[in-house]
Formats: C-alpha cells, structure tokens, sequence
C-alpha cells in the first residue's frame, strides 16, 4: 500500500467516475423534466383556448362514462406543474454543484495540465435544460437555450393557472388557490436564484419567467374567451 500522497490520483479517479455517474443521471433526470414541461405547455395552451378538440379527446379516453369535467382537469394540471417546477430548480442546482465538483476534481487530477478552454467541450450535454443552466462560462450561447426554457416554463404556469380561473371563475375558493399557488411560486422562484444568484443566467430566468407568465395571463384572459 502506498502513502496518501501516491494513492491522491487513484482516488481524484474514483471520485470522478462516480461524479461522471451523477451527473449522468442527473442530465437524464433533467431532459425528462423537460419534456414533462413541453407536454404541460402544449397540453395546457390546447385546453385553455380548446385547440385541436382537446377536452373531447380527454372526455374519450379518460371520461368514457361522463363529460369533460373542466374543474377537475385545472386541479390536476396545477399541482402537476407545481411539482415538477419544484423538481426543475432542485435539479438544476444540484447539476451545477456537481459541475463545479467535476472541475474541482479535473483540476486536481491534470494539476498543471489542466487547460480550462480545452476541457469546455466536457461541459456540453444533450439536455436542453441542462445547457441553459449550465455553470461553465459558455460566453452568450446559454441565452437562446436560457430563452426557449423560459418560454416554455412560463407558458406551463401561466395556462395551469388560468385554468383554474377558466373552470371555477373568480371565487374566494379559487383566489385562495391562486394565492397559495402564487406564494409556493414565489418561494420557489427565491429559492432557486437564491442559490444561484452569483450568475446572471438564474437572474435572467427569473425575469424572463414573470414577464413571459404576466404576457401569458393578459394573453389567455383576452383571447380565450372568444376562442
């Protein structure tokens, strides 16, 4: 057996084969992340201006024995999205925290080797939300990636509340979930730029994020009515 100082790079190996690992999955975790987004967005947009005869489609499938019950779909939709937009911060951050590990552990492994513009490429992933938050430099190409996300996050949250407004009206039952929906929102939109607030990208999400969602109501409460 050797000194800790000769077995140092067997175990920065180790370390970067299960770091490798992790990220992995959670990549995997964040691309399914996403496309459960992309199906929130579609689905929702569909339902709250009745494209493509959506609620009957559902009322096919899922209510053979009724009718397409509005209410019941905005209850289920909202807690949906709500949860898998805690899941999205969560994932991010825990992404970044084992990128910033990868290259702590790179540069301890190559020591004067390690060229921080030739292991860039190393940072590129085949996940979309994992390219928009990811934590290397990447000068401005996270932006169309940072955008496109925002767009579709937004467009999840802003039709899965004005479902809700959509099938039970303005009431003090659905204000009450709007405003608890508005706060866990809120909380975790903190949160996440809490954690991530020594880089611009989590700012501009943010941002992004309640200006596209404000668009988004003032679009569905013009135009759905008439749709």
């Amino acid at each position: 057996m050797g000194t800790n100082e000769q077995r140092k790079p067997q175990i920065v190996e180790f370390l970067l084969n299960l770091n490798s690992a992790k990220i992995n999955k959670l990549e995997s975790a964040l691309e399914k992340n996403w496309i459960i987004h992309v199906i929130l967005a579609g689905v929702g947009v569909a339902l709250v201006f009745r494209i493509g005869n959506l609620p009957n489609l559902l009322v096919a499938k899922y209510f053979p024995q009724g009718q397409y019950d509005a209410q019941a779909v905005a209850a289920i939709v909202l807690p949906i999205f709500l949860y898998y937009f805690m899941k999205l911060g969560h994932l991010v951050t825990l992404f970044n925290e084992a990128r910033r590990f990868q290259d702590a552990l790179l540069k301890e492994y190559l020591t004067s080797q390690f060229d921080e513009q030739e292991t860039e490429p190393l940072h590129r992933t085949t996940s979309f939300l994992a390219e928009s938050f990811y934590a290397g430099k990447g000068g401005k190409l996270f932006l169309p990636y940072l955008f496109v996300t925002s767009v579709v996050v937004s467009t999840a949250q802003g039709a899965a509340l004005f479902l809700v407004v959509q099938a039970y009206h303005l009431n003090r039952w659905s204000l009450a979930g709007l405003v608890l929906s508005g706060i866990i929102l809120l909380i975790l939109y903190f949160l996440f730029w809490n954690s991530q607030k020594d880089r611009l990208r989590a700012t501009l999400a943010v941002v992004f994020a309640f200006v596209l969602t404000t668009a988004w109501l003032i679009a569905f409460a013009v135009f759905a009515k008439s749709s």
